[in-house]
Formats: C-alpha cells, sequence, structure tokens
C-alpha cells in the first residue's frame, strides 16, 4: 500500500487508478525503474544512471576512488579520525571491488562481498550502501546531483497500533478536515485519534519524504516535496530497497541484469510493497 501511496503522491501515478502490476507497465505509465533486489540496488541505481551495465558502474567506481580510497587509513596512521566522506569512499571502493571479483560466481554475492570486507578490515561489512553513501557516489560519478529519497510510508506505525493521530495533524489545509473534526474544534488526543481515524477509511495516508543532504550543492536550497513532483530522475529508498522514478518520455532499455533472475521481480513488489 504504501508503494502505491508514494506513487500517487509524488505525481508518478493517478489517484483513483489502479497502479500497473508489472514492471514493464510501471516503467512505462509511471517511470518506475526496477532495480534488482541482490543486496547491491545502490550500485545498480547507479549503473542505470551512468548508462552502463553493473560490471562497467563497478569498474568506474574503483577507477574514479582509487585516489581517494587510502585517505582514511592514512588519516588514521597520522593520529587523525578520518572524515566521513573519506571513509565512505574507502568502504565503496572495497564494496565495488569485492563485488566485481565475485561476478564470476552465479548466485548472491552478498555473504562472498562482506566476508571480504571484514578480512580487509572494513568496519562496515553490509554491503547496502547507507543513503549518505549513494548520494554522494552519484554525484561524483555522475557530475550532477540526482536526490536520493527516503520514504517511510508508515513512520509512526499508525497502521500496525490503529492510532492515526498523526494524520490529523498532518491534514491541515485537507478540504474535508474540518467536516471530520469535532464542531468545537476539541484538540484533545481522543479528539485527533478519531479525526485520524475518520481520515484514514476515507482513503487519506501519512508518508514521509526526505531527500538526504549529503551530495547536495551547497548553491541548491533543500527540495520540498512539490519539488519533488517536478524533479526527474529520483533515486527512492523504500522498505529495504532502492528503487528510481525516471520520465516516463523516451523510455530506454531495461538495465542489462548480470544474470537471469526470475524471483527478481516478486522480490522488488516484496520490498516496495
Amino acid at each position: 500500500a504504501g508503494f502505491a501511496v508514494f506513487l500517487r503522491a509524488v505525481g508518478a501515478a493517478e489517484r483513483g487508478v489502479a497502479v500497473p502490476g508489472t514492471p514493464e507497465e510501471l516503467r512505462r505509465r509511471c517511470g518506475v525503474v526496477a532495480v534488482e533486489d541482490d543486496g547491491f540496488c545502490g550500485f545498480w541505481c547507479l549503473a542505470y544512471l551512468l548508462g552502463v551495465d553493473l560490471p562497467k558502474a563497478l569498474e568506474k567506481v574503483t577507477m574514479d576512488l582509487e585516489s581517494s580510497r587510502h585517505n582514511a587509513q592514512e588519516a588514521r596512521l597520522a593520529g587523525r579520525h578520518p572524515s566521513a566522506e573519506d571513509r565512505a569512499w574507502e568502504r565503496l571502493w572495497n564494496i565495488a571491488d569485492a563485488k566485481l571479483r565475485c561476478l564470476r560466481y552465479r548466485g548472491s554475492h552478498v555473504d562472498l562481498v562482506s566476508c571480504e570486507l571484514q578480512r580487509r578490515g572494513i568496519q562496515d561489512t553490509n554491503c547496502f550502501l547507507t543513503h549518505s553513501e549513494l548520494s554522494l557516489l552519484c554525484a561524483r560519478l555522475c557530475g550532477k546531483w540526482t536526490p536520493v529519497v527516503e520514504v517511510t510510508p508508515d513512520f509512526h506505525a499508525s497502521e500496525e497500533t490503529g492510532d492515526h493521530s498523526m494524520l490529523a495533524l498532518a491534514a491541515e489545509g485537507v478540504p474535508s478536515l474540518e467536516a471530520v473534526l469535532p464542531d468545537n474544534q476539541d484538540e484533545s488526543a481522543e479528539a485527533l485519534r478519531d479525526a485520524g481515524w475518520r481520515l484514514h477509511e476515507e482513503g487519506y495516508r501519512l508518508i514521509t519524504a526526505e531527500p538526504v543532504s549529503e551530495g547536495r550543492p551547497s548553491n541548491r536550497a533543500a527540495p520540498d516535496f512539490d519539488d519533488l513532483r517536478q524533479m526527474r530522475p529520483l533515486i527512492i529508498h523504500l522498505g529495504t530497497h532502492y528503487f528510481l522514478l525516471d520520465s516516463t518520455e523516451d523510455v530506454p532499455e531495461p538495465l542489462s541484469m548480470e544474470e537471469v533472475n526470475y524471483g527478481a521481480n516478486r522480490g522488488f513488489f516484496e520490498r516496495c510493497g
């Protein structure tokens, strides 16, 4: 549900119209670029933005970061605390290099790469890129800023608890809110819960969308939600997966996968649904 709500909110899907059920139709009608669900989806996003396949994207990462990958270790040897960027370049180079070395093996490479990172002394052995790492990497290799947006469909766990008070608080400006709230505009917790429940029953949902600041040029203001509705491409982090939103005009060829994975599409929907 959160996947469809976000697509409608950001203008990628029409309100009142069912979201397409296949990756091909999602790409053609909504601009959703389905990304391989193999633990390296951040690198797949980079490959798409560069217009190359995954091996070429990984090679570009290792070549571009070659001059920066030792900065963190040099700082440690000098008794200094390495900067966040230097730690990111160190980790990203090692993930890309280890992944490249695994490409000759079929199957999942997450455990292999994680073990190799541990052997090399990298503290964070998780292959999944953080928002900051992905934003910095794309800005550096693509030469332009592509927003990485953290989307949370149910930040306050309202679906689990049944308490939609935050939905009512966030609904300022919704035409039907005055009709939903009690006549005396009581701001008590009970009134807010009731208002939120009524809005939820009418089909309203609360989602948050926050672009990360890393990688954004200093002369660019943080985009608001209206800006995001106009900006393409976007890298979206929803659930435990990255995917992209791009223009539906001049749809390019699908991403070139390194191996056939018939379960990838199902995994994509499970992680984004």
